[in-house]
């Protein structure tokens, strides 16, 4: 069944059918935001919860357990996409359509797409899934838009696909609001050929709007992976959150000093007290003797956690390395010294291969994005839409990681035997220091020419 054929049938039969890809996903999603935000198991966990205990009245009392929360899942998902849109994506036009590629970085600036690409990448990092949906609002606003759609955003998100598996057709669940405030489910629809936009009545009822769509294709671009970021590694952050749950309650109890006295005591130490004494009252033996059959000694707990350190470093190793993220603690840097640039990538090589794997998924959306601009970019600057179409751009992903400039020139100089490798005026127009490349060459040459006329002065 073509997608035509789905649309024509009952709306709530087509529904279904449309619905059906990936709505697996939609169940594990507010697990997945609760792991993200801090909810996790160790808070719902019964056995600790406050609880009562004591044998009688006078000793009842409750006893809180710690729970400690630590966010890896926050921590995996936030470093993911630094790597990947850090650095902010660049245009690269291929040909001479410099007019038509204007445009389109006016529509990129616009719309604040470096931003939104990360914002857009960690709900798909949590959520599994997420979509853009580029549009023209209605009246005398006619710049071009994009809305993000996520559950965060409150849309349930289904494409479909055809024989082939090119998308033929998108459907957007999400609720609205009627004029008596009442909230009301609705449903948008979108196909190359039309825009279906359809309010729920009663049971399969239906309130149905169609209009056709004059971009010609989907406005869409969907993104989706299988898993969240954190995926693999649940059972590890579990574990090192009841491990520091239960070493926090152990400190509870015998991490201060006990003092255990043994005999009568005639007086305790006040805190504030310098060089503080306890005294034990003396007894006596049956033939007269003194002495003390007690005394006072601190209780203290000899026996270091070196097995729950060990077990702890270990389960966060496991953590950081399975999820290729990584490890910026303190603890890890504090013995490093200053590091070339081979070397500093080769320490975050695991995120950089990670995040070109990710390219996997955003490079063909970043292409279909391009195409949608274009597209529309057609329609309301028709006079160039020749020129916008023929226009070649490509999304080039950027590294987030500094590059060793010094070392890359000083090994091109020695390639050329010392001699100078870069023009001067390409030197200042690269120059991160100067805001007006022109102006400065400008000035460099006047100066040049001033200092040959003082030299050739005294010649």
């Amino acid at each position: 069944m073509n997608i035509n054929e789905i649309i024509n049938i009952p709306f709530d039969q087509a529904l279904t059918i449309l619905s059906e890809y990936s709505k697996d996903k939609d169940s594990n999603i507010p697990a997945n935001r609760e792991a993200y935000d801090g909810k996790h198991a160790i808070l719902a966990d019964t056995n600790r919860l406050p609880k009562s205990v004591g044998d009688d009245a006078k000793n009842k009392r409750i006893v809180t357990p710690t729970n400690e929360v630590i966010t890896f899942q926050k921590r995996i998902v936030d470093s993911a996409v630094e790597f990947l849109f850090g650095a902010p994506v660049s245009l690269i036009l291929n040909n001479d359509e410099n007019d038509a590629y204007d445009l389109i970085t006016e529509i990129w600036k616009q719309n604040k797409l470096d931003y939104f690409n990360k914002k857009l990448a960690r709900d798909l990092f949590i959520e599994c899934k997420a979509a853009e949906l580029w549009y023209i609002p209605q009246g005398d606003d006619i710049r071009i838009r994009v809305a993000l759609l996520s559950a965060r955003t409150g849309y349930n998100l289904y494409p479909h696909f055809d024989e082939f598996g090119d998308m033929d057709a998108f459907t957007i669940k999400y609720t609205t609001k009627d004029k008596e405030g009442k909230t009301v489910d609705t449903v948008s629809v979108y196909t190359a050929d039309k825009i279906i936009n359809a309010t729920k009545k009663t049971g399969n009822d239906w309130n149905k709007e169609e209009r056709p769509n004059t971009l010609g294709k989907i406005p869409v671009v969907y993104y989706e992976q299988d898993k969240p970021e954190w995926d693999g590694v649940s059972t590890e952050i579990n574990r090192a959150e009841y491990l520091l749950s239960n070493f926090a309650d152990t400190n509870d109890y015998f991490g201060s000093p006990v003092l255990q006295v043994k005999g009568i005591v005639t007086n305790l130490p006040r805190k504030e007290e310098m060089g503080k004494v306890v005294m034990v009252q003396p007894e006596h033996d049956a033939d007269g003797k003194v002495y003390y059959p007690g005394g006072a000694e601190f209780v203290t707990w000899d026996q270091a956690p070196e097995a729950l350190k060990t077990e702890y470093e270990i389960l966060k190793d496991i953590i950081y390395s399975m999820t290729q993220t990584p490890d910026l603690s303190f603890q890890n840097v504090k013995g490093i010294s200053s590091l070339s640039g081979v070397a500093l990538r080769l320490m975050f090589s695991d995120s950089l291969f990670k995040a070109r794997g990710k390219q996997e998924i955003f490079g063909p959306a970043m292409e279909r994005r391009l195409s949608i601009i274009k597209s529309i970019l057609g329609l309301t600057n028709s006079s160039q839409s020749k020129s916008i179409d023929s226009a070649d751009i490509d999304a080039v992903f950027n590294d987030v990681l500094p590059q060793d400039i010094q070392a890359l020139v000083a090994s091109l100089s020695v390639a050329r035997g010392g001699e100078a490798i870069m023009s001067e005026e390409s030197a200042v127009r690269m120059n991160p220091l100067v805001t007006d490349p022109e102006k400065d060459i400008g000035l460099l040459s006047g100066e040049k020419s001033a200092l040959k006329s003082f030299a050739e002065s005294y010649a």
